[in-house]
């Protein structure tokens, strides 16, 4: 897993306050193995903060990846969305997210901001 350190800038009229995220980068490969295999977690400092974000890209130039909670299915997507190859989605959420990959192996890659 990789960290960067990106700043983000913050002004008001009376001075410059400088604050700093980690963000955490991965590739996963995905199988299609019925339930659903983790793509990102948040941590536990950030689930308590109700402010985490997850931008998932499917690196893949022909297959579909599902993605939603646990218990994926290949035929229906467990009430989870497609992503499509070559697609990316942001994602606002407290929980982990999945992923269900539909006619073979795919890698995903993703970005997240554990320190908000």
């Amino acid at each position: 897993m990789k960290k960067y350190l990106l700043p983000f800038f913050l002004s008001t009229a009376l001075s410059l306050t400088i604050a700093w995220a980690t963000v955490n980068t991965n590739e996963i490969s995905i199988p299609t193995t019925a339930g659903g295999t983790l793509i990102w977690q948040p941590s536990v400092q950030t689930a308590n903060t109700g402010k985490m974000g997850v931008t998932i890209l499917n690196t893949d130039a022909t297959n579909v990846v599902w993605i939603g909670n646990q218990g994926l299915t290949a035929t229906t997507g467990g009430g989870a969305f497609p992503l499509k190859a070559g697609a990316a989605v942001t994602l606002k959420t407290a929980g982990p997210v999945y992923g269900l990959a539909v006619g073979g192996t795919v890698v995903v890659a993703y970005a997240a901001d554990d320190n908000q």
